[in-house]
């Protein structure tokens, strides 16, 4: 997130809960002195500017190479690739990041009450 302003930053970091517990969106305004409105601005920002970036192609690469063709829990993503360990209370808001920011063929969800990232496959049948 280097390449991002102080207020992007901020309101990604806080909304993550990478500084702390994840907050609302009035909290995350309150602490960044914006508005609700202007926050979520900010946060889309940040994440286009993100997403578009080495940084970004470098995170899809690496994760899809560590999930491969399989359905792997968030949790369990450590394990095979230090850079990817999420506590449980981290969960939801990696699979935020992997929702929003992660272009690659992989996505997360909620599968029997625990967040699972998998490989996304198209099938020309379907």
């Amino acid at each position: 997130m280097a390449n991002l302003g102080h207020q992007a930053k901020q309101v990604i970091s806080a909304r993550l809960g990478l500084d702390g517990p994840p907050l609302t969106w009035r909290r995350t305004a309150e602490a960044a002195g914006v508005s609700p409105k202007r926050a979520t601005v900010i946060e889309e920002f940040g994440i286009r500017k993100l997403r578009f970036g080495e940084w970004q192609r470098c995170v899809d690469r690496r994760l899809v190479a560590v999930v491969g063709t399989d359905a792997v829990r968030a949790r369990e993503l450590g394990r095979r690739d230090p850079f990817f360990s999420v506590t449980e209370d981290e969960e939801c808001a990696f699979a935020w990041f992997v929702n929003r920011l992660v272009a690659g063929g992989v996505r997360a969800s909620t599968i029997h009450g625990e967040q699972v990232v998998a490989a996304v496959r198209f099938d020309a049948q379907g």
